[in-house]
């Protein structure tokens, strides 16, 4: 994950994505760089446009562009800053808008031998997401495989949309803990759940390799340490429900799926900055808590809260 200056400004996003393109060659070659690096404008007015443009900047060895395929493999989550709710998919459509420019080091004469950049630009992210187009903020990250890029935030504003979009989309939010416990699924210290640390965070215990049957191997035990938004607290102010965003997705058939636990916690205090801050664990079957039974492949799993991304942990579903 590499932090780059950003090249475009806000309108160069709907009007010229690809400006720009001379400078990013040269900040990823003067420091001798490979990888991704994400892009948004941090400002949509909505009144004046009906999307959201994302750019992805991949500067690699020609070959490693290949392995990595971003194209067929790039996904993007974004998080709803506001509710704390999370949505997953494919950065690029197989059909849609797109824009990819190649500029090859050939002509560059001081670039890095055999490496290219590629920008690739969804110009739909909000469609691509099923994002409402209303006043919000949302954090977005794209990850490839394993690997995390840089975050984006990005706050939509309207001065005709009505105020109180934010409590109609609270009032949407299911109500306690979510998905009922039992069938693999716990809210509460377990003896394999693995011990919390002072800071921020999440800590998981998984197995490397997991049966692709309903055995123990697929469970997964975790606790955390995480922000508390305001809507999120009981009415005591002493007890909470906390989202814990749940991605999953596969080494070499991406599939991804996303599932939001709504763990209720009792353990909550203040930090030094006055933030309230829970305590809570979970616990759940990875061959359970999606739709579908999660089949033969190595996979990464990432949790997502608010602005946290965490991970990626790593096993392998192997056939009973």
């Amino acid at each position: 994950m590499h932090e780059l200056k950003p090249v475009l400004s806000n309108d160069d996003f709907w009007k010229d994505p690809a400006k720009g393109s001379d400078s990013i060659f040269e900040q990823f070659d003067a420091e001798m760089l490979t990888g991704f690096f994400m892009s948004a404008p941090h400002q949509v007015d909505i009144d004046q446009f009906d999307r959201l443009p994302v750019v992805m900047y991949q500067f690699d060895e020609d070959e490693n562009l290949s392995i990595t395929d971003f194209e067929n493999r790039g996904l993007i989550i974004a998080t709803d800053l506001e509710t704390n709710s999370s949505r997953v998919n494919f950065f690029m459509t197989k059909d849609g808008d797109r824009l990819e420019e190649d500029f090859s080091h050939e002509n560059q004469a001081d670039a890095i031998s055999g490496t290219s950049l590629i920008i690739s630009t969804q110009e739909n992210m909000q469609e691509q997401l099923e994002i409402n187009w209303e006043p919000g903020l949302w954090h977005f990250t794209t990850i490839i495989g394993n690997i995390k890029t840089n975050s984006v935030v990005v706050k939509f504003v309207s001065e005709k949309a009505p105020t109180n979009t934010l409590q109609e989309k609270i009032k949407q939010l299911p109500a306690g803990a979510h998905p009922s416990t039992g069938d693999g699924v716990q809210f509460s210290l377990q003896p394999s759940s693995p011990a919390q640390t002072n800071d921020v965070g999440v800590q998981l215990s998984i197995n490397d390799k997991v049966m692709s049957g309903n055995d123990s191997s697929a469970m997964v035990y975790g606790s955390f340490r995480l922000p508390v938004l305001p809507h999120e607290l009981n009415i005591d102010g002493n007890t909470a429900v906390v989202p814990v965003n749940v991605v999953v997705t596969g080494s070499e058939k991406p599939a991804p799926v996303v599932v939001s636990l709504r763990v209720p916690v009792a353990s909550i205090e203040k930090n030094e900055d006055g933030l309230s801050v829970a305590e809570g664990y979970f616990s759940f079957h990875l061959q359970r808590i999606f739709p579908q039974p999660l089949p033969a492949q190595a996979y990464q799993l990432f949790i997502f809260n608010s602005a946290h991304v965490f991970g990626p942990w790593t096993f392998t579903v192997l056939n009973d």
